[in-house]
């Protein structure tokens, strides 16, 4: 019986959906850094130094990306306008970003996703499938690294990078 109980727990785990964290980090790469040589024809374009600049390259980032951009809440994030990610067969799932600038070397993008269902009720998810999270922020990584910001996957990369 012990044995069935572990076999079950061990397929039961494996059906288990892969969740993401609703923010993702990105790093400023060493080459988007402020140089005094930095040439203009380059194909990645320079990150300028100051708090207003890399506001400005994130603006710019998330416009190439399709997002509009309004007004904040906060002082120090961007904040994007409600978009649909998803629409199933009876919900729908909205969701708009936060971006805000960690540290002048880091840029965490929050992903504020609600599922609303055909009866009108709508519930904030606590975390992301990779689906929802790929729909969500695809075209803003691909607009961040363009500026060159890398993408880390996981808090580990980050942290390993700061130890070096």
């Amino acid at each position: 019986m012990l044995r069935f109980v572990f076999a079950l727990a061990f397929i039961a785990t494996g059906c288990a959906p892969s969740l993401a964290p609703t923010y993702r980090d990105y790093r400023i790469s060493p080459e988007a850094q402020p140089t005094a040589t930095a040439s203009a024809q380059t194909e990645a374009l320079p990150l300028a130094s100051g708090d207003a600049a890399l506001e400005e390259e994130l603006v710019a980032a998330l416009r190439e990306a399709g997002w509009a951009v309004v007004p904040p809440d906060a002082g120090n994030v961007i904040s994007t306008d409600v978009r649909r990610i998803e629409t199933g067969v009876f919900s729908t799932v909205e969701a708009s970003l936060d971006l805000a600038p960690l540290n002048g070397r880091f840029v965490r993008v929050y992903v504020h996703a609600v599922r609303r269902n055909v009866f009108g009720s709508r519930s904030k998810l606590p975390y992301l499938t990779r689906g929802l999270r790929n729909r969500a922020l695809d075209d803003v990584t691909a607009a961040l690294a363009n500026r060159g910001l890398v993408a880390l996957d996981a808090p580990r990369e980050r942290d390993e990078e700061a130890t070096d």
